[in-house]
């Protein structure tokens, strides 16, 4: 998982990566996954995000969220909520 990514995420910007390593699971409705390999791939995603304010700013707005759900406290709190349901079964 790409700390750069997970960075990017928290500070709400839109994210734009190849599908490396746990690019995909990072990437839902926050950004637009590269084809490896392929610079019209890049420039197609520099360019919508250049271009196009409303797509801009809704990915960053989904990856600042997205983020806020990944957050340490979120995290503890869900598996707390795992050891509870496995200690009382």
């Amino acid at each position: 998982m790409s700390n750069t990514i997970l960075e990017a995420m928290a500070s709400g910007l839109p994210i734009g990566a190849t599908d490396t390593g746990g690019t995909r699971e990072l990437i839902k409705n926050n950004g637009m996954i590269i084809e490896k390999g392929c610079s019209d791939s890049i420039l197609d995603v520099l360019t919508t995000l250049k271009t196009n304010k409303r797509i801009r700013l809704q990915l960053g707005i989904n990856s600042s969220l997205m983020a806020r759900e990944m957050g340490w406290g979120k995290i503890a709190e869900k598996y707390l909520n795992i050891f509870q349901k496995l200690c009382v079964a």
